[in-house]
């Protein structure tokens, strides 16, 4: 493989990941941290990571994985989300420099990019279904409600929630629903219990 297609400027490595790392922690700042930072890692993510590679090389872009991994093991206190962030996002760079150390053309290139892509989320889905046991939604909700719990944007999440309509408190509830304690405010346990 040629020296320059694994690391092409030190510039633009250092600009790279000073980017990705400044959006993972303003991402993993934010409330939902780990929701928010695990959505860029599936939806924009990929293509930032292949513009890294492309404008700084691989070795940066391996880096910025690394950075993402961790600022996912940070926002979700889950070694699980990170290993799956990773292994999301290694396949298509790995299978790009593999073909660069082949001298592929560009349509197998992007060929391979796609079967390793789909390779892996075939392989996390494999995993998560082995996990849950075949039945992945409830697993999931169980997780989210589990998640919830310890949230610390709890109450605010399921007011926005009720206030929206898509969570409703039963008739049969009447009263306040909230308890103010000085500058904030959150939900009875009765509502609590009727809302999950």
């Amino acid at each position: 493989m040629r020296e320059r297609s694994f690391f092409i400027s030190p510039r633009a490595a250092l600009i790279a990941s000073a980017l990705v790392a400044a959006s993972a922690v303003f991402l993993a700042s934010m409330p939902l941290a780990s929701v928010n930072l695990g959505t860029m890692i599936l939806f924009i993510y990929p293509f930032i990571l292949l513009l890294i590679a492309g404008l700084a090389g691989f070795a940066p872009a391996f880096g910025a994985v690394a950075i993402l991994a961790l600022g996912m093991y940070i926002s979700s206190r889950s070694l699980a989300a990170s290993a799956l962030s990773a292994l999301y996002l290694l396949p298509p760079l790995a299978a790009w420099m593999a073909c660069e150390l082949l001298k592929k053309p560009f349509w197998h290139t992007v060929g391979i990019m796609l079967v390793a892509y789909i390779a892996a989320v075939l392989a996390i889905y494999i995993m998560l279904q082995a996990q849950s046991g075949g039945n992945m939604a409830a697993w999931g909700a169980e997780a989210a409600i589990n998640g919830l719990k310890t949230l610390p944007e709890r109450d605010v999440l399921l007011y926005l929630f009720s206030r929206s309509g898509i969570l409703q408190l039963n008739t049969d509830t009447v009263g306040q629903v909230f308890i103010e304690n000085g500058q904030a405010w959150s939900f009875t346990q009765e509502a609590l219990t009727e809302l999950y």
